[in-house]
């Protein structure tokens, strides 16, 4: 409780610190425009919302300042992962970043209050504190990959037919940019259509269709959608017909899905040995012996 209470003490003394250093004249004006703006978050979030928004919102603004050259390259790989995982227009690489201290405060104050003061369940240790420390700065980087893997699973699930619908309006006739203006309108809603609209929309704007295409493949890094562009990539390049490449390559990713399904499919039984080993032998090892032991011990 007296750790609790410093931290406290010394978190209040800082804050004062921090606050003597902004002019007076400034002072009033500052309060009011952070209470306004507090207000009105809280109003359209909720409390605990509204609370831990203002509280990443103020971790942005001050490491938006901070000019450390290995922190500036962390954001640029935080930028290319938010663009992979198609969180770009959601997110940016400083309230990201923002959000990983957030999360590490949020685990050291989680393993002070509730596991030491609370439940007395754990010892305070520096060592754990910090382990906590990395664990909820790290948490939003879980978060991240699971939802780049969930997308790139739905591309790797539609391609095959997305392929199929570019092929038939390259077969009837049509060029590449309208067969890709028929994918957008009319295929089916997901991420592979995002990304075509997104092609599209920067071939409109000026770029050539190979830096296009060399874009979309920088954004997603799986190899079957990668194949096709560079396929499409060279023959561009030397002028070739477009159908014959795109039938062939939705042959080709049909056929990988395939071997990746008899794949997982032949990986099921090895799985399976942990569950029977953990939860259904030893089961059926008490009910088989405990007669017999029970016999055993009554004779």
């Amino acid at each position: 409780m007296e750790l609790l209470l410093s931290v406290i003490l010394l978190f209040y003394a800082a804050t004062v610190f921090f606050y003597s250093l902004i002019p007076k004249k400034g002072k009033e004006l500052v309060l009011l425009k952070r209470l306004k703006k507090s207000t009105e978050v809280l109003k359209k979030k909720g409390l605990l919302t509204g609370f831990i928004d203002n509280f990443v919102g103020y971790i942005e603004i001050r490491t938006k300042r901070w000019n450390v050259k290995f922190i500036n390259a962390y954001k640029d790989n935080l930028e290319e992962m938010l663009n992979r995982a198609a969180l770009q227009d959601k997110l940016t690489h400083h309230r990201f970043f923002a959000i990983q201290i957030a999360s590490g405060i949020g685990g050291m104050v989680f393993y002070l209050l509730v596991l030491v003061f609370l439940l007395e369940a754990i010892e305070m240790n520096v060592i754990y504190l910090f382990l906590f420390l990395l664990v909820g700065f790290y948490m939003p980087i879980l978060w991240m990959q699971d939802i780049r893997k969930k997308r790139e699973k739905k591309i790797l699930k539609a391609l095959p037919d997305t392929l199929d619908l570019l092929t038939l309006c390259v077969e009837a006739g049509l060029d590449f940019s309208a067969g890709i203006n028929k994918i957008v309108t009319k295929g089916k809603e997901g991420p592979l259509k995002d990304e075509f609209a997104r092609l599209e929309n920067e071939i409109s704007i000026g770029a050539s269709r190979i830096e296009a295409l060399r874009n979309m493949m920088k954004r997603n890094d799986i190899d079957d959608l990668g194949s096709f562009l560079i396929s499409l990539i060279q023959a561009i390049k030397m002028g070739t017909s477009l159908a014959p490449i795109l039938r062939a390559q939705a042959e080709q990713i049909r056929m990988k899905r395939s071997l990746r399904a008899e794949k997982i499919a032949a990986e099921a039984p090895v799985k399976m040995l942990g569950p029977l080993l953990i939860c259904i032998f030893p089961t059926v090892f008490i009910i088989i012996f405990t007669p017999i032991i029970m016999k055993y011990l009554i004779k």
